[in-house]
């Protein structure tokens, strides 16, 4: 039976493969593959690859900060911009999911594809020789 230990292995072999992933993923659309490792940027350029604006990917962070502050301030105010931006964030989320797999050549099936199992399509992406197509 695997113990806990064996779990973690192969957690740190998935991260591996989905960082290799998203490395190649924006190399193929153009962009620097350090940029997939560094936090909030690799966000904002994911957002810029699917063709949404990158500051719509700041509302999550935002979101997430303002819903921290509220559980320790007890403000309805801040947690009700908290809500919306998260919502809003979410919302730009899902369509990522679909311009991306636009952007290499794909369908609506993908699209769903990678918004419910993001990490066995984010490497068909990276591992296939489709081709990031910015006008589509």
């Amino acid at each position: 039976m695997p113990g806990l230990s064996d779990y973690f292995q192969y957690s740190w072999v998935i991260a591996l493969l989905l960082i290799i992933a998203w490395w190649k993923i924006f190399k193929k659309a153009g962009r620097s593959g350090i940029l997939s490792l560094i936090p909030i940027v690799n966000t904002w350029t994911l957002f810029s690859i699917a063709g949404l604006s990158g500051v719509t990917s700041l509302f999550g962070y935002l979101g997430a900060f303002c819903l921290s502050y509220a559980t320790i301030a007890f403000s309805e105010m801040m947690s009700i911009l908290g809500s919306v931006l998260m919502l809003i964030f979410l919302v730009q989320a899902v369509r990522v999911s679909f311009n991306l797999a636009r952007k290499f050549g794909h369908g609506l099936g993908f699209g769903f594809g990678l918004l419910f199992l993001a990490p066995i399509f984010s490497l068909i992406i990276a591992f296939s020789d489709d081709a990031y197509l910015p006008q589509a």
